[in-house]
């Protein structure tokens, strides 16, 4: 093999080196570019699992909250009603109370 076809090889050689280097650079430049990506999406999953969190306990402060209103109107309802049968057996008595006084005044 002679001089000029061993430098021709070597340029061919050389340039298919090249090439992979180039290509090597490539990839790992788009890696870096899903690792960059992958940290991204790492961090708002984080975000988003605690903002869950806090709305999970948020929910399970309203559920509370609505477990006590319920409770309170359920009482409000029958004190209500026991207001409303003390109120008739009030009016009821001074009925015959006006009824006892006439009859022992007549």
């Amino acid at each position: 093999m002679g001089s000029a076809a061993r430098q021709h090889d070597l340029t061919q050689d050389l340039t298919v080196m090249m090439r992979v280097m180039e290509t090597v650079l490539v990839l790992n430049d788009e890696q870096g570019d899903s690792n960059r990506e992958m940290v991204k999406l790492r961090t708002r999953n984080e975000k988003l699992e605690a903002r869950a969190l806090k709305l999970d306990g948020e929910l399970t402060d309203l559920r509370g909250k609505q477990e006590n209103f319920a409770a309170q109107a359920k009482e409000l309802r029958e004190m209500h009603e026991a207001l409303g049968k003390a109120r008739k057996d009030l009016v009821d008595q001074e009925g015959r109370h006006a009824e006892e006084k006439k009859s022992l005044e007549g």
